[in-house]
């Protein structure tokens, strides 16, 4: 399913045209500034609404226990790959930056190619994208049960705000960041006068 959705993303022409011509540390900020910074605000605000349906609701709408146990798993998930994002990937990827502003060969060291954590992070993307399908298939597509409540409602907009947000996110890293990463990382390594 994510791959369905990156390739919807990917025909938003002027929209992903915009985020391509933005240089790499830019759009790594750009995506720390506002997806980190959604995802790390959203996830308190979800999981309290999500306990407060699980126990209104759990008995009769038992499926609910699952979206919440699911939902606790990509919290976690996302904030160690969050995390690792923010301290170990931008980072390199600045480093990258700084050796091609500077005319220098980049020191692979430790992580050999940044292909390496590149592929961890698209690993953790699909894991990721997992999870949410099958939250959604729990939720029949975040079809509402006749009794819902209020917050029963709201859950179900933000969890579905929550996947939206994380397909652009993964849009960006895994079809505009990550390869001209990678072709950043290759020009360095190539060019013969560095």
């Amino acid at each position: 399913m994510i791959g369905e959705l990156v390739t919807v993303s990917k025909s938003n022409g002027s929209e992903s045209e915009k985020y391509y011509d933005w240089d790499l540390v830019f759009l790594s900020t750009y995506i720390v500034n506002t997806h980190h910074a959604y995802v790390k605000e959203a996830i308190p605000r979800i999981q309290t609404h999500l306990e407060k349906v699980e126990n209104r609701h759990g008995k009769t709408h038992q499926y609910m226990i699952e979206v919440n146990d699911l939902f606790k798993k990509i919290s976690n998930e996302m904030i160690s790959h969050m995390f690792k994002e923010e301290k170990v990937l931008f980072p390199l990827i600045k480093y990258l930056s700084d050796c091609q502003s500077f005319l220098e060969r980049p020191k692979t060291g430790g992580y050999k190619t940044i292909k390496n954590p590149i592929f961890a992070m698209e690993q953790e993307h699909s894991g990721a994208g997992n999870i949410l399908e099958q939250i959604r298939r729990l939720t029949d597509n975040f079809k509402l049960p006749e009794d819902a409540c209020t917050t029963f409602t709201l859950t179900y907009k933000e969890l579905e705000e929550f996947e939206q947000d994380l397909h652009k996110h993964v849009h960006l890293e895994n079809n505009i960041l990550f390869p001209k990463a990678i072709k950043l990382e290759e020009e360095l390594l190539n060019y013969k006068k560095l």
